[in-house]
């Protein structure tokens, strides 16, 4: 496991972040939102596995899965709007992601050194 692996990762949740703004059914939006939970959720586990000693990280994933179960709590509400969907797109799902990991793969080096 390494950051090759991550990165990938990161891809696949980009990529769910991306279909998720082109879709405009709510059952659509629910089947896509929980498979983003998912996958994000497995994602971070495997990174739990090498960063027990990151708390920043740990607290960052925490805040991510609360943010989807907002969005998903919005979405079966129908109170969504695409707005809504790119606000999380945009600030919760692409800044962190890079942000964080960035800090996370520092930290990682300097461990190795």
């Amino acid at each position: 496991m390494g950051m090759r692996l991550f990165d990938s990762q990161h891809k696949g949740v980009a990529d769910l972040a991306e279909q998720l703004m082109a879709i405009d059914t709510k059952e659509g939006l629910i089947k896509t939102i929980l498979h983003l939970y998912r996958f994000v959720g497995e994602h971070f586990q495997e990174e739990e596995l090498i960063n027990a000693y990151y708390p920043a990280k740990i607290d960052a994933q925490a805040h991510t899965l609360d943010k989807l179960i907002e969005l998903s709590y919005i979405i079966h509400r129908d109170k969504w709007r695409k707005g809504s969907l790119d606000d999380f797109r945009q600030n919760w799902m692409a800044q962190p992601i890079s942000k964080d990991d960035m800090d996370f793969e520092r930290y990682l080096k300097n461990l190795k050194s």
